[in-house]
């Protein structure tokens, strides 16, 4: 990998860094689509010859406007993306945030369409428009199936998904691991500044808890890896059957990520008050369980991993149900004394979350 010195710093010259600095002058970025409201994306949709009419805005991700709709009188949801920093979105909000090109989106769907002929279940993808990066597919509500995260937050989380989730994503490793490679928007070097800040933030005089840390994350990589596997990106039905959605912010990288980023979830969630703590434990275990079907776990590296997504998630960042002060310090209190007493096994890990 080629170095270029300048300006007296050492840079990789394949790799973007996102520079910190203290500017009055607000940065520029390119013009948006000009299909920033509802109005404006439903009659681009209709200048296409469709029959559609776009109605409530749903709950999406950071980056997207995901909306439901009336197509042909059958129910989907058009998903329409712009740069973050452009009209529908606030450039990044601070200086530790990163500037998301919306090219994110047609990663996604170049994604759902290699999946739609695999064992990983995901949404159909009815209509694509690279250039207007907007994606009309299937509304999986009409099959019956929930977002994850909304069914944890009633209380309502059946077991019988855990196993099919573990199983799912061991999969997903193997297909990752036999995809060619092709340019992504993030990548492993971004996603270990925005994962790893609180972990650095937490050890600030010593950093050595997050350097051991990133040195894993940045130098396996294992092949295509989705980092965005949490409960807001999985739906799943009352037979515990699952889908995957929201694969724009996949890259190269390690693998050995996906579980345990989810599986930190369930952790928050349980620290946060929706799940019994005993049914966390087994919920993890079966998990666990269907994982190992098809992929080993080093548990020192899930662990530490875990840990570090927890710390990202403790004040509640970018998930709904983290709120209440006494959330999130029994979440950062979780990430504190997990690392105090050096847990790095699944036996730690369970005993410390029920103890």
């Amino acid at each position: 990998m080629r170095k270029i010195r300048k300006n007296n710093f050492m840079y990789k010259s394949n790799i973007y860094i996102n520079p910190i600095s203290i500017n009055s002058i607000k940065p520029k970025f390119r013009e948006g689509t000009g299909l920033d409201n509802i109005t404006s994306l439903q009659l681009f949709l209709k200048a296409q010859g469709l029959n559609i009419k776009l109605g409530n805005t749903l709950k999406g991700g950071v980056d997207s406007q995901v909306y439901e709709a009336v197509l042909n009188f059958k129910k989907v949801v058009v998903k329409h993306t712009e740069d973050r920093g452009d009209k529908l979105f606030e450039p990044p909000f601070s200086p530790v945030d990163f500037y998301v090109a919306r090219e994110n989106h047609n990663i996604d769907a170049k994604i759902l369409n290699l999946l739609s002929d695999s064992s990983i279940s995901v949404p159909k993808i009815l209509h694509h428009f690279q250039e207007q990066s907007t994606t009309i597919m299937d509304d999986l509500r009409e099959d019956g199936f929930e977002l994850l995260s909304n069914i944890i937050i009633k209380g309502g989380l059946n077991i019988n998904s855990a196993s099919n989730i573990g199983k799912k994503l061991g999969q997903l490793c193997n297909f990752g691991q036999k995809l060619p490679e092709f340019d992504t928007v993030k990548n492993r070097y971004t996603q270990i500044f925005e994962r790893g800040l609180e972990l650095r933030l937490a050890y600030p005089n010593t950093q050595t808890e997050y350097l051991c840390v990133e040195k894993e994350f940045v130098n396996n990589v294992q092949g295509w890896m989705w980092p965005d596997g949490h409960p807001k990106n999985i739906f799943v039905d009352i037979k515990g059957d699952i889908r995957f959605i929201d694969f724009g912010g996949t890259y190269w990288g390690d693998q050995r990520f996906m579980l345990p980023n989810f599986l930190a979830h369930i952790v928050l969630f349980s620290l946060a008050g929706y799940l019994n703590k005993e049914d966390a434990v087994k919920y993890i275990y079966a998990c666990v369980n269907g994982y190992r079907e098809s992929q080993n776990i080093q548990e020192d590296i899930f662990c530490k991993y875990l840990v570090m997504e927890i710390f990202h998630r403790s004040f509640g960042k970018w998930i709904d149900g983290i709120d209440t002060p006494e959330q999130k310090l029994s979440c950062l209190s979780f990430a504190l004394n997990m690392v105090k007493r050096n847990i790095l096994d699944m036996n730690g890990l369970t005993s410390l979350l029920t103890s």
